[in-house]
């Protein structure tokens, strides 16, 4: 199957053969053939121009979500790790507080 640069390039070679076709069996004279032209080619430079801006606005407005995404997960892991770094402080002052506890315990016995 062909890829999608494949099917580009296809349809590219296909279009110029069907302009060279039409041009050797058009009815219309030079002047109004070039004029067709012309005005065929400024439609699909206008169209080509308009969708690149639409994917252009389009990718932009995806990075700003994901951007915006992004942050909030940031966001939400920084506080859960600001929350399990209070948790982890209680845990080392409790046991602080009961090795101190037995410190003094063995201290008293020992006298």
């Amino acid at each position: 199957m062909a890829s999608s640069g494949d099917k580009l390039v296809y349809f590219l070679i296909g279009s110029f053969v069907g302009a060279c076709v039409a041009l050797l069996v058009a009815p219309q004279s030079g002047e109004q053939t070039r004029e067709l032209l012309e005005d065929k080619a400024r439609k699909g430079a206008d169209r080509v121009g308009r969708r690149v801006r639409e994917g252009r606005d389009a990718l932009e407005e995806k990075g700003r979500e994901l951007a915006g995404r992004a942050s909030e997960t940031l966001d939400r892991e920084r506080a859960s790790l600001r929350k399990k770094k209070e948790q982890l402080g209680v845990v080392l002052d409790a046991a602080r507080r009961k090795y101190r506890g037995e410190e003094a315990t063995q201290e008293e016995s020992a006298d």
